[in-house]
C-alpha cells in the first residue's frame, strides 16, 4: 500500500500541475498573442541568430549582428534548438517552449513533494506541492520565455540530491557529476550560485573530502571554461557568465527616478542607437559607471530604493498570501536552526534566503525573479505551520535526527 501511495501521489501532482500550467499558457496566448512572449525577449533574439547561423549574438532588436554575453548560454541554446526545428518566432516553437516550461513546473511539484518527504514529512511536501500547483502566480511565473521556471526545477533537484553526495558519497564519479550539474545550472542562471554555495553546510570534513571538493570544483570550472574562453576571445575581458550587471544597476539606480526601476529612452529594447554605436561592453561599462556615480551622489535615495526592493522581494505580489508565506518561511528556518537534528537544513535555507536576493535588492526586482527559491520557501513555510500546530510535547521530536536521512546523524 505504501509503495502504491508513493507512486500515485507524485503522478497525480504532476498531472494536475501540468494541466494548470498548460491552461495558464493557453489563456495567456489566447488573450495576448505571441507578442506577450516574444516581444523584447532577449533569449529569443539570441536564439533566432543562432538558428540562422549567425552565432550567439545581438540580444536586442535592430542592433548590429555582434557577439554577446548579455545572457548565459544554456537557455538561448535551448530556444535555438526549438527554433531550428519549428521556425524562429513561430507559433509551433512557442507552444513547444510553453510545453517544456509546463513540464518543468509539473516536475518541480513532484520534487517539492519528494523534498518534503525526505527532510520533513510527506504531509509537508504534499501541502507545499499543492500550493505550488494551485496558486495561480506560480503557474504564471512558469509561463514566460525565461529561465525562472527551469531554475526552480534546478533548485528543487539540487536540494533533493546534493546533500547526500556532499555528506556521504565517497565516489569520485558522484562529485564530478555534482560539479558538472552545478556548472550547467550556472550557465542557465548565474543567480543560483548562492544555493550551491549554501550546500557546503552538508560537507563533512572526513578523510579525503578536501580532494573531492576540489574534484567537484574542477568539474564546475571545466563546464564554465568554454563559455569564459569564448567571451575573452571576443571581448578581451574575463566574463565567466554574463555582462549585464551595469545595465541592471542603472535600471534601478539613475537620476530622475520615481519608482524602483526606470527604462529610459536609451535602453536598447526601446532605442538601440546608443547600444549600437558603443557596442555591448562599452555600453554596459557606461551604465555601470552612471549607476555607481548616482549611488555615490545620492546614497539616501539608493538606500530607500534598496529597502523598498527588499520589502517587495518578500511580499510581492501581495501580502496575502505571499507576505504570510515569507513570514512563515523565515519562522520555519528559525525553528530548524534551534533543533540539532535539522540544523543543517536550517543553515542551508538561511544562507539561501540571505544571499540569493542581494543582487535584486541593489539593482531591480520583478516578482518572477524570486520564483527559483519559491519551492524552498513553501517547504519552510509549511514546516513552520505543522510544527506550530503540534502540541508542545511533540515539538521536541524535531531535535532528533531522522532515521532515514543519514546526513543528519552525528
Amino acid at each position: 500500500m505504501k509503495l502504491r501511495h508513493a507512486r500515485i501521489v507524485p503522478l497525480i501532482l504532476f498531472i494536475v500541475a501540468l494541466i494548470s500550467r498548460v491552461t495558464t499558457a493557453a489563456i495567456l496566448l489566447h488573450s495576448h498573442g505571441q507578442a506577450l512572449f516574444y516581444q523584447g525577449n532577449e533569449p529569443s533574439y539570441i536564439a533566432s541568430h543562432i538558428a540562422a547561423g549567425e552565432g550567439f549574438s545581438s540580444p536586442y532588436e535592430n542592433t548590429p549582428i555582434a557577439p554577446t554575453a548579455q545572457q548565459p548560454p544554456l537557455y538561448p541554446a535551448l530556444i535555438a534548438a526549438v527554433f531550428w526545428i519549428f521556425g524562429s518566432f513561430s507559433v509551433r516553437s512557442l507552444w513547444t517552449l510553453l510545453a517544456i516550461h509546463s513540464i518543468a513546473g509539473a516536475a518541480t511539484a513532484v520534487l517539492i513533494y519528494a523534498c518534503g518527504a525526505q527532510y520533513f514529512t510527506r504531509r509537508i511536501g504534499l501541502f507545499a506541492a499543492c500550493f505550488w500547483i494551485l496558486w495561480p502566480y506560480e503557474s504564471l511565473f512558469d509561463a514566460p520565455i525565461a529561465i525562472y521556471g527551469l531554475s526552480a526545477l534546478v533548485v528543487s533537484l539540487w536540494f533533493l540530491v546534493s546533500p547526500r553526495i556532499l555528506a556521504e558519497s565517497n565516489s569520485n564519479r558522484d562529485w564530478v557529476l555534482l560539479g558538472v550539474g552545478g556548472g550547467l545550472a550556472l550557465l542557465l542562471n548565474p543567480t543560483l550560485a548562492p544555493a550551491f554555495l549554501a550546500s557546503c553546510v552538508w560537507v563533512r570534513w572526513r578523510e579525503n573530502v578536501t580532494r573531492r571538493v576540489l574534484i567537484a570544483g574542477a568539474a564546475v570550472l571545466m563546464v564554465l571554461a568554454p563559455w569564459t574562453i569564448r567571451n575573452y576571445r571576443y571581448f578581451h575581458r574575463f566574463i565567466p557568465l554574463r555582462d549585464t550587471l551595469g545595465a541592471q544597476m542603472y535600471a534601478g539606480n539613475q537620476p530622475g527616478m520615481t519608482g524602483e526601476e526606470k527604462f529610459g529612452d536609451d535602453f536598447p529594447s526601446h532605442n538601440p542607437l546608443q547600444f549600437s554605436q558603443l557596442g555591448e561592453i562599452k555600453y554596459m561599462d557606461l551604465k555601470k559607471a552612471a549607476a555607481f556615480d548616482f549611488i555615490c551622489h545620492d546614497p539616501k535615495s539608493f538606500l530607500r530604493r534598496t529597502a523598498k526592493r527588499t520589502l517587495d522581494f518578500w511580499v510581492s505580489p501581495g501580502f496575502i498570501p505571499w507576505g504570510v508565506v515569507s513570514i512563515l518561511a523565515w519562522t520555519g528556518t528559525g525553528i530548524l536552526l534551534l533543533h540539532e537534528g535539522k540544523r543543517r537544513i536550517g543553515i542551508f535555507l538561511l544562507l539561501v534566503f540571505l544571499l540569493f536576493p542581494v543582487v535584486y535588492y541593489i539593482s531591480r526586482f520583478w516578482t518572477v525573479y524570486r520564483h527559483p527559491i519559491d519551492p524552498l520557501m513553501l517547504l519552510a513555510a509549511f514546516f513552520a505551520i505543522e510544527h506550530l500546530s503540534q502540541p508542545r510535547s511533540k515539538r521536541s521530536d524535531l531535535g532528533k535526527p531522522d532515521s532515514h536521512l543519514h546526513m543528519e546523524h552525528s
